[in-house]
């Protein structure tokens, strides 16, 4: 409903009428939440206490389980919710005065307002989180994190460390019909599909239903917005943390994350005869430790024309390489300054600048009158320091009896797109029995197991 009335809103006055009753509702919610939910024994638990030494196995009692206070903790997850809402329609706001009502003399207190509250509501939401996350550690089933733990592992070691920014994870619980969900959150942030999309969270959910016995069913899930246990389809069924761990493959790859797959090695021969470098706005190209490096010319001046060239060349590799090979594609930035000269004549100072001055990376001069030399320097250089390093090549230039030019001064952005080529076979090095175990540690039945020896088998005799 805010967000609707802030899509209406006319001017100024309008968006901060909204903002004053989120303010409201969120100064409500604050009441509510007393960050001391406790752990008790609201359920009564049958069977004798366990040793708590082993984990205990899905479906299995749990005699040790210990359920948080229904009353409270049903209260804070519906605050963290209410306020996850808040907080959107909140940056919304902020976002349509910084540029919708720019020309207004009410702008500026009304951005540090709206700015200051949700700095507000986003420290109120952690707390309430981490209330909720010391009660779901301190009477989480030791299957959920066991199978948390796994999945979240897997993911550090099947992902490129270029693919996203940061993994964070945090379980918490809430109460639902017959008992309590536990979910446990792993965040991927920044992650960035094989399409290029980029993702500000990204999570991988592990979940698990505990009944009054202390039953344990476990689920997997993953989505892009946060939603509080219970409030979120809760996924597949999963009963080990193999299991888990396909299906988690199996959702990344229907969002175009490709995961658990070898990197096939690339041949610059085959790229150049393939004509990758004739691709417009191609500059250079190069293959580093599996990576195809395909450097854009200087015209390519944002990330949406990058894009495009990326675009242009994965169809040529899409015609070079077979179906079972897919395509990873990141697209780097990086800023550069160059520092331009016009000579009276050309000599071998201006390459000496190039040696003797540490920050330049390379050189590039015209063939023929006016004759201009353009100095590149070396990526980290700032801009206080750019002066002073256009000052010492001067002087190089100069000692060669060249007329220089006061030089000129640019910031330029260099994009470079990195591909690499995923097989989606599986490796040859897999021996048969380690197949069947696969098969067999993920519950295929007769039929599925024998389907998929074939298969390899026949891939060997090929």
């Amino acid at each position: 409903m805010n967000i609707d009335k802030l899509r209406q809103a006319r001017n100024v006055n309008e968006i901060c009428s909204v903002v004053s009753n989120i303010r409201k509702s969120f100064t409500q919610l604050t009441k509510s939440l007393s960050f001391t939910v406790s752990v008790s024994n609201e359920f009564v638990i049958d069977g004798r206490q366990g040793s708590g030494k082993a984990p205990v196995l899905p479906g299995m009692a749990d005699p040790s389980f210990k359920p948080p206070a229904l009353g409270r903790l049903s209260k804070h997850v519906q605050a963290i919710t209410n306020m996850r809402d808040h907080l959107d329609d909140l940056e919304a706001a902020l976002s349509m005065l910084q540029f919708s009502f720019q020309a207004s003399s009410k702008q500026p207190a009304a951005v540090k307002a709206v700015t200051a509250l949700i700095a507000d509501v986003k420290k109120t939401i952690t707390a309430a989180e981490t209330t909720i996350g010391a009660v779901a550690d301190s009477s989480m089933p030791d299957s959920l994190r066991v199978m948390g733990d796994a999945v979240a592992e897997h993911l550090v070691a099947e992902l490129d460390a270029d693919e996203y920014s940061d993994l964070v994870t945090q379980t918490l619980v809430a109460p639902v019909q017959g008992g309590f969900q536990y979910s446990t959150y792993i965040n991927l942030k920044g992650l960035t599909d094989a399409k290029l999309y980029k993702y500000t969270n990204y999570y991988v959910i592990v979940s698990c239903i505990v009944d009054k016995e202390g039953r344990a069913t476990h689920y997997v899930t993953s989505m892009p917005q946060f939603r509080a246990p219970s409030h979120f389809p809760i996924g597949r069924v999963v009963d080990t943390p193999k299991k888990a761990i396909f299906e988690v493959n199996l959702l990344l790859a229907n969002n175009n994350v490709q995961i658990d797959f070898e990197r096939r090695p690339i041949d610059l021969k085959r790229m150049q005869t393939a004509g990758i470098a004739n691709i417009a706005n191609v500059e250079d190209v190069d293959v580093e430790d599996n990576f195809l490096i395909v450097k854009c010319s200087r015209s390519v001046s944002t990330e949406a024309r990058a894009a495009k060239v990326a675009e242009a060349v994965m169809l040529r590799l899409q015609g070079l390489y077979s179906s079972k090979a897919s395509l990873r594609t990141r697209i780097e930035k990086e800023s550069n300054f160059t520092v331009t000269f016009a000579v009276n004549k050309t000599n071998e100072a201006i390459f000496d600048a190039e040696k003797k001055i540490a920050a330049v990376d390379s050189v590039a001069r015209s063939k023929a009158a006016p004759y201009v030399a353009v100095f590149t320097l070396r990526k980290g250089t700032t801009s206080q320091q750019v002066a002073k390093i256009a000052e010492k090549i001067q002087k190089v230039v100069g000692a060669g009896q060249a007329r220089v030019t006061q030089p000129k001064i640019e910031e330029t952005q260099r994009f470079t797109v990195r591909l690499a080529l995923i097989n989606r076979e599986l490796k040859r090095s897999v021996t048969l029995d380690a197949v069947q175990k696969i098969a067999e540690d993920l519950g295929l039945s007769d039929e599925e197991q024998r389907s998929l020896l074939f298969a390899v088998q026949h891939r060997e005799r090929r």
